[in-house]
């Protein structure tokens, strides 16, 4: 009796596991891809060139994103992805210590937003109450930018 019991169970296991994991997925599609808008200061200009050159040699229709890191307390570092970035830069006379002005758009997809985006916002949190270093690390490919956090504006439509 047991062994048809199970094998009448199994299937229905199955629906429900089935069930469960489509309801999941719908569940996330259904979050909005949230709008990122990040400026920065910089005051290596050689480092923006760099940075600006891996930029500027990615075609226009690449599916790179950029991640930016925060490192936070304890050694430890807060990280999000941006998809579809869009990089300005401002450089202004007379030049003051912050040479560069880099501001990033793009876009946090709904996939990437549940884990990311909160503890990536406290640790800007921290740097806006001093209780870490204000230092951001923007990676694009193989090119690497230092930069200090100036603004952060998020927008989910």
């Amino acid at each position: 009796m047991t062994v048809k019991r199970f094998v009448l169970q199994l299937p229905l296991g199955i629906v429900l596991v089935l069930l469960t994991s489509v309801t999941l997925a719908r569940a996330q599609s259904t979050l909005p891809d949230v709008d990122f808008l990040l400026m920065v200061d910089l005051s290596v200009t050689d480092d923006w060139v760099r940075f600006q050159d891996e930029v500027i040699s990615t075609p226009r229709n690449s599916a790179r994103p950029v991640f930016i890191t925060v490192v936070a307390r304890r050694g430890e570092s807060r990280s999000i992805t941006v998809d579809e970035p869009h990089f300005t830069a401002e450089i202004s006379s007379p030049a003051s210590y912050d040479l560069v002005k880099v501001t990033l758009a793009g876009k946090v997809t709904a996939a990437r937003t549940p884990g990311a985006l909160t503890p990536f916002q406290q640790a800007i949190f921290d740097i806006q109450a001093g209780v870490i270093d204000n230092q951001l690390m923007l990676t694009y490919g193989p090119a690497v930018l230092k930069a200090r956090f100036s603004y952060l504006k998020l927008n989910a439509p």
